[in-house]
């Protein structure tokens, strides 16, 4: 049973045993406490839907801020001053329909990032492995389901902006009896990914390096595209250059169109970077359908300045000998062991390994010199 799960079973406990409670209350309860000390009634409400919300935030943002700035001054400084019955009862019903409608906002992917955080060992035994992957299958179809149950919920009761449903109902969504997913038995955590020549089972290396091709940060992802490891990536190189005692913010990025992500580039932007990533792919004739306009053609107006030319002609030059020094010239085009977070340990190793080459390789011309 996951965190995720283990949590929803929960909820829908108390959710059952809340709604038999909820139809006897009336107004005049409010203040009533059942010894002297003890939260009254009002209380009581606020904080069933307070500490959800603060639940949900833990579980599903990994946000546990919002408790660790409260909990210290008590559970009366967690839960607020209540307010009438009638607006109690509301924010109960509204924290609800938010839980729901961020669990079903959850990519599946997120069950990868889950056990990348666990980091556990892939069984070197052939029916242990087949073990895990039976439980990761029925894992990944339960999490499917009830994200389909949060969906179908949230749009037969959700309403717009203006108080109106959303549209007609979805189509109820029934779960296969067996899982129909994919898992590779030799290492599960791999995934098929889309390469230059097809599709290849294993892993996404990504590298943050600097104008010099140091190598700052080195993460492994099991998604095939780029898309969506801007910031994460950005935020890996930040970290790795604080904990080396580095204050200095980059100041600019330079990627290529496979990781134009608006939001992420937009959040880049506001902490003082400056990004330059083409929103067409190098080998597209004209622009993309539909990708015309604001942001779109902002960036293509800088990238035609003699300037941005400039900038952006130094990304080629700066990240693709990282990798093709390590492919050819060095004949590392494969991880050697299984499991995500052993593959991640020997990107590291590799690129920790192509920085002392190039230390090595620039103490020596140091020295000719």
């Amino acid at each position: 049973m996951t965190l995720l799960d283990f949590f929803l079973k929960q909820k829908e406990a108390i959710r059952a045993r809340s709604r038999e409670v909820f139809v006897l209350l009336r107004p005049e309860y409010m203040a009533w406490k059942p010894e002297k000390d003890a939260l009254s009634l009002g209380e009581m409400l606020r904080h069933l839907w307070v500490s959800e919300e603060g639940v949900r935030r833990v579980v599903l943002d990994g946000n546990f801020a919002y408790f660790e700035t409260r909990i210290p001054k008590g559970l009366r400084a967690i839960t607020g001053t209540p307010g009438s019955l009638e607006e109690e009862l509301k924010n109960i019903e509204r924290v609800h329909k938010d839980t729901l409608a961020a669990v079903a906002a959850r990519p599946p992917e997120f069950l990868d990032e889950e056990r990348a955080n666990e980091a556990k060992p892939i069984p070197r035994s052939r029916p242990a492995r087949l073990k895990e992957a039976k439980r990761r299958l029925q894992e990944e179809l339960w999490v499917e389901s009830r994200a389909n149950t949060a969906y179908e919920h949230y749009r037969v009761h959700a309403r717009d902006s203006r108080g109106r449903r959303l549209g007609a109902s979805p189509t109820p969504y029934s779960p296969p009896e067996t899982p129909a997913g994919k898992i590779n038995l030799t290492d599960p955590d791999s995934r098929m990914l889309k390469a230059s020549r097809g599709y290849v089972q294993g892993y996404n290396a990504q590298a943050a390096v600097n104008e010099n091709q140091v190598v700052i940060a080195a993460e492994v992802t099991v998604d095939s595209p780029d898309f969506g490891h801007l910031q994460p990536m950005l935020d890996a190189a930040q970290s790795e250059l604080e904990a080396a005692g580095v204050s200095e913010t980059p100041g600019v990025l330079l990627a290529d169109a496979g990781y134009w992500h608006k939001e992420q580039m937009e959040n880049v932007i506001n902490h003082g970077i400056q990004v330059l990533i083409p929103p067409d792919a190098g080998k597209r004739k004209g622009t993309r359908p539909g990708w015309d306009g604001g942001a779109y053609a902002h960036m293509r107006r800088v990238l035609s300045t003699e300037l941005g030319r400039a900038l952006y002609r130094k990304r080629q030059a700066i990240i693709e000998p990282v990798f093709g020094h390590t492919k050819f010239n060095r004949r590392i085009d494969r991880f050697q062991r299984r499991g995500r977070s052993a593959a991640r340990s020997e990107w590291r190793l590799i690129t920790a390994t192509h920085n002392l080459l190039k230390l090595h390789s620039h103490q020596i011309a140091t020295a000719g010199a």
